[in-house]
Formats: C-alpha cells, structure tokens, sequence
C-alpha cells in the first residue's frame, strides 16, 4: 500500500467525539475501501491550560500511535497510518461497522447469554496477548525480533470495545496503556495521576430498566 496522506481520503459521518478528538468514517480513494480516522486538532494540545497538561495531552496521542504499532491480535483494532495537515494529527485504522459493544448493550437490553460469553472470550483473548505475548518493536522494522513486554490497557470498558460487521471484539483506545518491560513501567510510559475512566455504572443504569 502506498503512503496514506489526508488528500486520499474522502471524510463521512462522525462515529465518535471524545474530549480532544473525534473519529470519522472515511474512504480511501484509491481503492474504495473505508476506515476509521481519528482526528486530534494541535490548536487543543497548544492552548492547554498548562505545560504540564501540554505535555499530558500530546503524550496520549504519542501512546496510541506506538501502542497499537506494537500490537498484532485479531481482537485489537488495527492501525494503518499517521498522517497531518496543518491544523489536525490523524491516526488511520480498521474500521469496526458493528459500533461500539456499551450501544449495543443500551438497544438490546440485555445480551443473550451465547453472545456474552463469545465477547468475553475475545476480550480475554486480547488481555492474554497484551500482557503475555511478544510484541513488535517500534519502530517497526520488517523481519525484526519480536519484544516480550506487558502492556497495560488500563481503561477497558464497553465504549472502548468496538464491534466489527462480523460481531468480533475490537479492543480500541490506548490513550492510557502502560508498558511494563522485566516487571517495571518503562522510563517513557510513567502514568499520570489519572487511571483510566472512572468506574463504570452498572448494567442496570446502562439499561435504565432492571438487566
């Protein structure tokens, strides 16, 4: 494939905005096929109150990027491409047509037993791979030996757990993650004070009627 650049693409619906991002449906013109598109504006990490929240804040956007580099698993969201214009960082990955696993929760209600246990297969999966398995390095350097490091999502909750047109598990969002290298954080992945989201409502309030 060759390089990706913003000019390629032709922009569509919005899937997502988040606190200093949004995501869009976008295709790619020359060969038709659509991906994911996150979009960072730099004017929202340049006009942060703070150096400190400057430094936070571009630092999440670096962590995605690398993580996901790393990361080769059927249940992790792939990543194609970072590109940039002027005004926006963008990260190109898979696009999951299935939406997000917290919006099929609040249509269905509750999910049938089967289903439940088929998601928290792959979810698990996908824990194993990112706390056991080896890892690329990054870099990615072709034919090069793989790395055993853990990493640490930190932040799983079903708006991160994305659905794919076949109803697989497509674990996203690893503005959060951590690396552990031989049982320590590595030097460039200390966290802030902040762990993730806070916790999750339970299934009743999701649902607004008793799950």
């Amino acid at each position: 494939m060759n390089r990706m650049v913003p000019d390629d693409f032709e922009f569509e619906r919005t899937l997502g905005i988040g606190a200093f991002s949004k995501v869009l449906v976008a295709r790619y013109i020359p060969d038709g096929k659509k991906y994911a598109v996150k979009i960072i504006a730099k004017r929202q990490i340049l006009n942060a109150p703070s150096e400190e929240e400057k430094t936070r804040l571009a630092e999440v956007a670096r962590r995605e990027m690398r993580m996901l580099l790393m990361c080769d698993h059927p249940s992790i969201v792939r990543f194609h491409a970072s590109m940039q214009t002027s005004d926006d960082l963008m990260y190109v990955t898979e696009l999951c047509e299935g939406g997000e696993l917290l919006d099929a929760i609040k249509r269905k209600g509750t999910i049938p037993i089967k289903a439940a246990r088929h998601i928290a297969a792959e979810l698990i999966s996908a824990i194993g791979y990112l706390h056991h398995a080896e890892k690329r390095t990054v870099p990615v350097v072709p034919n090069a030996p793989l790395k055993s490091v853990t990493i640490l999502h930190r932040d799983i909750k079903p708006e991160n757990i994305m659905l794919s047109e076949g109803k697989h598990v497509k674990l996203i969002d690893f503005g959060t993650a951590v690396i552990l290298e031989g049982g320590a954080l590595g030097t460039s992945e200390k966290p802030s004070e902040g762990r993730g989201s806070s916790p999750p409502p339970s299934p009743a309030r999701v649902c607004k009627t008793p799950c």
